[in-house]
């Protein structure tokens, strides 16, 4: 069985299969995006700063899940677009309620501007996995390939850390505005077969 319905903020379908007792959610933001280092730089620390607080708030406060997983995405071929997953398993019985608690996080992001205390962490966090993967072929590998698909000089390419290091509060909050729009998502949720 399955039940696909439009809700007043966006659209929903819940599946019922399996019998493990616990339910899985999974909520999508996407829409059209405009490609550029910067608005790369910003969707990705939301990601971050979305990864940081539904930690605290759905994993350690409301002791709901093991974990919360966010991810984020920019795509400039053919069509430049973003996503944003954000995806937890739970009990059946707490879909409503920490679904609720997700979106009071995003409310949350996208009305304040975050603490300087996770604007350190994401550029703590930019800044060593830039250390340690400028050592890696991979890396230099997809530098070549971006300056070459997406006709970008190196030089601003490998501006990276000035990037990083001008993101504040206020670039993610706009982003948070941009990207995600409660009007317009997609949710689904795998609950246990009845």
């Amino acid at each position: 069985d399955r039940e696909m319905y439009i809700e007043d903020e966006g659209e929903s379908i819940e599946v019922y299969a399996g019998i493990e007792p616990k339910s899985s959610v999974n909520i999508l933001f996407r829409g059209d995006y405009i490609w550029t280092l910067e608005n790369n730089t910003a969707l990705y620390a939301l990601k971050e700063l979305l990864d940081i607080r539904l930690r605290e708030t759905v994993r350690e406060d409301a002791s709901g899940t093991y974990g919360v997983s966010v991810s984020a995405s920019a795509i400039k071929s053919p069509r430049e677009r973003y996503n944003i997953s954000i995806g937890f398993s739970c009990d059946p019985k707490r879909v409503e309620e920490l679904t609720e608690i997700v979106f009071s996080v995003i409310e949350e992001v996208r009305t304040n501007n975050a603490n300087d205390s996770n604007i350190i962490k994401i550029k703590e966090g930019f800044f060593r996995s830039y250390e340690e993967s400028r050592k890696e072929n991979s890396y230099w590998l997809g530098i070549m390939d971006a300056v070459y698909r997406y006709e970008i000089e190196s030089s601003y390419i490998l501006d990276k850390p000035s990037r990083n290091e001008n993101l504040n509060a206020e670039i993610i909050r706009e982003a948070a505005v941009k990207y995600l729009n409660t009007d317009n998502y997609f949710k689904a949720v795998l609950f246990p077969e009845k």
